[in-house]
């Protein structure tokens, strides 16, 4: 599927999230997939987006550094960060974490839609929260 989708042009594949590191063995293997798969995309145009469930917690920092410290092209590999459904975390933890992902080469967000609200015209909004964050993320 990466050959076929370096053939296409395709310009970024979009991985699972890695397994976090309580869990060795899976963690392990999903950084030798992760690793061979940098490899091949190395030369060409086509980049690897890993998913990073985004939470303010450590374990998802050191489980997400520690597969790209698993490999060397590590250029060709960005983050994807998904933010959960109803995702209700304070803004100064939330910031500081943002501040901590940003040294890892983060490429995209993604937001569900039930982070979304319905102002008085009817119209989606962010909340104040999530207004400052979206602000944050596109400086």
């Amino acid at each position: 599927e990466i050959e076929w989708a370096m053939h296409m042009g395709i310009p970024a594949i979009i991985f699972p999230p890695c397994p976090m590191m309580h869990e060795e063995e899976k963690h392990a293997n999903f950084n030798r997939m992760l690793h061979a798969a940098a490899l091949k995309v190395s030369g060409s145009s086509t980049s690897i987006w890993l998913s990073v469930p985004f939470s303010p917690t450590e374990s998802c920092y050191a489980s997400v550094q520690s597969a790209l410290a698993a490999c060397d092209t590590a250029s060709v590999i960005g983050l994807n960060l998904h933010f959960p459904p109803g995702y209700k975390h304070p803004l100064p933890s939330t910031l500081v974490h943002l501040n901590r992902m940003f040294g890892l080469n983060v490429k995209g967000v993604t937001l569900p839609t039930d982070l979304f609200l319905t102002n008085k015209k009817g119209y989606p909004t962010l909340s104040k929260t999530m207004q400052v964050v979206s602000e944050y993320l596109m400086r």
